[in-house]
């Protein structure tokens, strides 16, 4: 396979497998179970300091408008890592595609980012919509 047709499938992947991500992730959040989709921007809030926290608001026009801007970013941060993580994978199952490469694959694009996520969010994971309790709650968003 050629460089750029191994760069162009790796992205399609990558990308496909980025909505697929996003669409199960928004069919969570209508299950009520917290998403990173969410909970990435209230881990992220509180290492704003005050004043420009609620500068920032007011310039948005709200909490609820800065919400949808942070959840949007999200999706679209989440589409353009998946995407880019397809077109590294393209090329390097180019370099040799008979080399079993299946739990390299696994380890690297399914359990280190649940890991990085789960130590990274590990104080917001508790949220529940459904008020769940929160050692449950952390668990459901885990597996979910």
């Amino acid at each position: 396979m050629s460089r750029t047709k191994a760069i162009f499938a790796g992205l399609v992947a990558g990308l496909l497998g980025g909505i697929v991500m996003t669409t199960v992730m928004l069919l969570l959040a209508a299950l009520g179970v917290a998403t990173p989709l969410v909970i990435i921007g209230d881990r992220l809030s509180v290492f704003i300091p005050p004043g420009p926290f609620l500068s920032l608001m007011g310039k948005v026009g709200g909490y609820n408008h800065l919400k949808q801007i942070g959840v949007g970013s999200t999706i679209v941060g989440q589409l353009v890592v998946s995407a880019i993580g397809g077109v590294i994978f393209g090329l390097f199952v180019r370099r040799n595609p008979a080399r079993g490469s299946a739990m390299w694959t696994i380890s690297i694009f399914a359990l280190l980012p649940i890991v990085a996520g789960a130590i990274a969010l590990w104080p917001v994971l508790g949220t529940s919509y459904i008020g769940l309790p929160i050692d449950v709650a952390r668990l459901i968003t885990l597996i979910g």
